[in-house]
């Protein structure tokens, strides 16, 4: 479970009275709609005995924004126009092609400025993405924020259910719910007021709600310390691997046993050799798109007959040591091992340098590859357009590869995988 559907399972517990004890001597939630006006209907699934069902406008007041036009608007005003790029998840990006209105318009647009306790929703977003409906809550006491057309502003009738509401509309359920009855383009997605304001809402008693809200943000204030590290600890494990790596390729790995040799890569390996096989063999058709990157040595492939592949694709077989040579995939490692091809050949993308030698076991040589050293060799020669930067073969063929006897080699790969099982089995715990 990652940590975004960790998130969703909290606010899964939360909504359905999960995550919180009840407590049978607090107002129930129904004597909390009567004082809103609440009706029961539209149940998404069961709920404890003393919550209630209701619709988002027996609770809160739905305000459309209003379409300012690019001519209204002036520089230097405290008041600020919301638009959909300023409105995101739990934020208010105000720094996003900020525009404001004076004095007089905002006096005149009053109905659509924000209050303290409101929340906004965008209505208009990427469909296939569903990546709009945000929602963020206003808890400025004075907010000189005005919501522009498309920003939905959502009122509640009683400022106490302000940060129930802001979460619930975040959960799953009532996600799937509201997206069922989006209009619009294939591309652009759109939600009307009304639909939005007939949303069912699950409402517990007030003092439950205020439990469920404090637990969902000590168990978010968790997740995010989890996140944090999540992404500090892949990066220091992944310059752990390099730093591994850059050690075994300079003899400090394990103990030298035999005489390294420091030939170039021309002298040690055949490069993009040519397989000669019968053209109704099958065989591995391999793009870019299917090989790994990171340390991961990992590839897919698509089976081709010789025939169809034979010519304008790069040649390779099994044991052949594959490295990207176009920017960013070089960079990023996309290298590995080819291993499993149908019959033992395969073909694929140009963009990839093929090592072949009888002189170097293809593991040791896929590590040396995947070297910060050889990576930044390639990198500072690139060669070529931004975005279409290659490492020329010339350069490759020149670099020093230092080379142990075939058992060392053994040796070395041998620690380097048992030390990068362990980083794998950290991240995992982790």
């Amino acid at each position: 479970m990652n940590t975004q559907q960790l998130r969703q399972k909290v606010l899964d517990l939360a909504i359905h009275g999960k995550l919180v004890a009840q407590d049978p001597n607090e107002e129930p939630a129904s004597a909390l709609l009567e004082r809103i006006k609440a009706e029961k209907e539209n149940n998404l699934f069961s709920i404890p005995n003393n919550w209630f069902w209701c619709n988002l406008e027996d609770i809160a007041s739905f305000i459309g924004g209003y379409a300012y036009k690019s001519k209204m608007f002036v520089e230097n005003s405290p008041y600020q126009v919301l638009r959909l790029g300023n409105v995101k998840n739990n934020l208010l990006k105000l720094e996003a092609s900020p525009v404001f209105i004076d004095k007089k318009l905002a006096e005149e647009t009053a109905k659509f400025r924000c209050q303290n306790g409101d929340i906004l929703v965008t209505m208009t977003g990427t469909r296939t993405k569903r990546d709009y409906f945000f929602t963020v809550q206003i808890i400025d006491e004075n907010p000189n924020y005005f919501v522009n057309q498309r920003v939905g502003c959502l009122r509640p009738k009683n400022i106490d259910i302000s940060n129930w509401l802001n979460i619930i509309l975040k959960s799953k359920p009532i996600l799937d719910y509201i997206f069922q009855f989006e209009t619009g383009t294939a591309n652009q997605g759109n939600l009307g007021a009304k639909n939005i304001q007939s949303i069912p809402i699950p409402l517990p008693p007030l003092e439950e709600q205020k439990r469920i809200v404090a637990e969902i943000e000590k168990w978010m204030h968790l997740i995010d310390i989890i996140e944090e590290n999540q992404n500090g600890l892949n990066d220091n494990i992944e310059k752990a691997k390099a730093k591994i790596l850059d050690l075994a390729v300079h003899g400090k790995l394990v103990a030298k046993e035999g005489e390294w040799e420091y030939p170039t890569i021309k002298e040690v390996f055949e490069i993009n050799p040519k397989n000669k096989i019968d053209d109704e063999i099958e065989v591995g058709f391999i793009p870019m798109t299917l090989v790994e990157d990171g340390f991961k040595d990992s590839h897919s492939f698509e089976t081709r007959k010789w025939a169809e592949v034979k010519k304008g694709f790069t040649h390779f077989q099994n044991g052949d040591i594959a490295v990207a040579k176009i920017s960013p995939c070089f960079e990023n490692r996309k290298i590995c091992i080819m291993r499993n091809l149908p019959n033992g050949y395969g073909a694929g993308t140009t963009e990839l340098f093929i090592f072949r030698s009888p002189k170097v076991i293809p593991e040791y040589g896929y590590y040396f590859f995947c070297t910060n050293e050889f990576i930044t060799i390639g990198t500072s020669q690139f060669k070529g357009t931004v975005g279409q930067q290659r490492v020329k073969r010339p350069l490759i063929e020149q670099v020093k590869f230092p080379l142990p006897p075939i058992e060392e080699q053994k040796r070395i790969v041998a620690k380097i995988e048992q030390l990068f099982a362990a980083l794998d089995k950290m991240k995992q715990m982790l």
